[in-house]
């Protein structure tokens, strides 16, 4: 019988853990973002990296699909995290930049790469879904980024999260029309979409003020952390 320890899931976790050791202060020290390195990582110990090297496969990952659920998880604690720093009120004023630079951002972008995959004579379908796809950034990545380096709020700053953000909100419609382009109900998958929305929008207005009241009211700082996860 296998010890917990000895599960391939535990040691892809621990050679995460001091993969993360080392990269945050040898990338402090050289005044670069640790996320650079966590990517470095993240290829290095991929199925594609070390373990391709006869003797180096104690430094890859086992199971790359089993850390699946947690890196979703952790991506989505420091998007909530990063979010905090925004507010309405500055989304509000920064509209003419979400709506008009993101746009013309995410357009000329796929057109772009469009154009190339077109050329290396990939079918109109792939070409549209595959354009779109690369044309789109990590806001986890781009957030992180720029709060590391105090850029977040500059002019630079506000820019970069202006297309990000509309990244963002153009992501639900994309998923929508490449699902019904693949032969999905397109009628179906906007209604559930919109009834999702609706739904979320609702309980934020109904249920989710009491629940911060009555957490806020225990002055324990554990309890409120729970009730907004």
């Amino acid at each position: 019988m296998a010890l917990p320890f000895e599960s391939s899931a535990f040691k892809d976790m621990a050679l995460v853990l001091r993969a993360a050791g080392l990269v945050i202060p040898a990338f402090a020290a050289l005044r670069i973002s640790p996320v650079i390195g966590f990517i470095l990582v993240g290829v290095a110990a991929g199925p594609f990296g070390l373990g391709q090297v006869p003797g180096l496969e104690m430094l890859a990952l086992s199971n790359p699909e089993g850390l699946a659920a947690p890196a979703e998880l952790g991506v989505a604690l420091l998007l909530f995290a990063l979010g905090l720093e925004l507010s309405v009120d500055r989304i509000r004023t920064m509209r003419s930049l979400i709506l008009g630079l993101g746009s013309l951002q995410l357009a000329v972008c796929a057109a772009l790469i469009a154009g190339v995959l077109w050329l290396a004579g990939l079918p109109p379908v792939p070409v549209a879904v595959l354009a779109v796809a690369l044309a789109l950034s990590s806001t986890a990545v781009g957030l992180q980024l720029l709060s590391a380096s105090g850029q977040i709020n500059s002019r630079t700053g506000r820019t970069a999260v202006g297309v990000l953000l509309f990244q963002d909100l153009a992501l639900a419609p994309i998923l929508v029309l490449v699902g019904a382009g693949s032969g999905g109900n397109f009628g179906l998958s906007l209604a559930k979409g919109v009834a999702a929305l609706a739904i979320i929008a609702l309980l934020m207005r109904t249920a989710a003020p009491p629940l911060f009241l009555q957490a806020a009211r225990t002055r324990r700082s554990e309890l409120f952390m729970a009730a907004a996860l």
